[in-house]
């Protein structure tokens, strides 16, 4: 059986294999020793008595695993419970008393290995943002969650770098990526992180490709404006430079067509003109691959 650290949650193991008509009691109780010829793949272990388990200092068959949580065992349902905090494998042993009209008949114990991983860092995380494109000069409220504590970096243009929702101002454009570090109510840490765009001026973007094949996704090659800029004209060229499709609308696209026929797939050239929020015009062009 193996528990993981990274969940940062209880583990929970069933150890009810035990199926009849009386009652039945749990508990942890003591491991012994079996048989001492490890060259033999099937040794006989002997008759009693046998010798308990010796535990490392600090644990025993009560408290048998290294757990911020300790390791309890239901009485009735036979469930394991506790919360590991320390990798390592561990001995635990349980026993299921059988019983009959009050009086306890038979006693069966079993014996179970558990393995803890440490893989906090992979499967804990708080939660950044989403990435979000803005105007120089202007604000924006951060707002993480997932965590108890909060931490970002850098902390360049944050107001407060140790809280949940500090408040980024930019006075340059540029592109800035930071790095939230969380710790959970268990204890686990770990990071996500948010990208920050800041443009000089309002702008566009347009894909690198696009699929048209009528499933409804990414069907249309359509500029996306950022912030407050107004679309012009958006035209497509084939290879050759010839005029494939122009569009003046925002929010039209290309659907990969010429004059009703489709085109092959294939890399074609675009040209965006653009107005952006202080009135001044842009000209923007790259290529596309169309995909079929």
């Amino acid at each position: 059986m193996i528990s993981h650290l990274q969940n940062c949650h209880f583990f929970n193991v069933s150890t009810n294999h035990f199926l009849s008509l009386a009652e039945y009691s749990y508990e942890l109780c003591t491991a012994y020793t079996g048989a001492n010829d490890p060259s033999n793949s099937k040794p006989y272990p002997g008759g009693p008595p046998y010798s308990p388990v010796g535990y490392v200092p600090s644990l025993s068959y009560s408290y048998p695993m290294s757990c911020s949580v300790p390791v309890t065992i239901d009485p009735v349902t036979g469930i394991l419970t506790g919360t590991p905090n320390l990798a390592g494998r561990y001995l635990v042993a349980i026993c299921c008393h059988e019983w009959r009209g009050g009086v306890m008949i038979n006693t069966v114990r079993r014996e179970f290995e558990l393995a803890v991983g440490d893989f906090a860092a992979d499967s804990y995380r708080p939660y950044a943002g989403v990435d979000t494109a803005i105007m120089v000069g202007d604000s924006i409220q951060f707002n993480a969650s997932g965590a108890v504590t909060y931490s970002w970096t850098p902390g360049t243009y944050l107001t407060d770098s140790g809280i949940h929702n500090p408040i980024g101002h930019f006075p340059v454009a540029g592109d800035f990526t930071y790095i939230l570090h969380g710790v959970s109510a268990s204890g686990c840490h770990g990071n996500d992180t948010i990208h920050v765009t800041v443009l000089a001026h309002s702008e566009y973007r347009v894909a690198n490709a696009f699929t048209p094949n009528d499933d409804g996704i990414n069907d249309r090659l359509t500029p996306v404006p950022l912030e407050n800029s107004l679309l012009v004209s958006f035209k497509v060229f084939n290879p050759d430079g010839k005029l494939l499709y122009t569009g003046t609308t925002q929010g039209d696209g290309w659907d990969g067509t010429s004059k009703g026929k489709k085109l092959p797939k294939g890399v074609y050239l675009w040209q965006l003109f653009y107005q952006d929020n202080m009135g001044q015009t842009h000209e923007m062009s790259g290529n596309v691959t169309l995909i079929r």
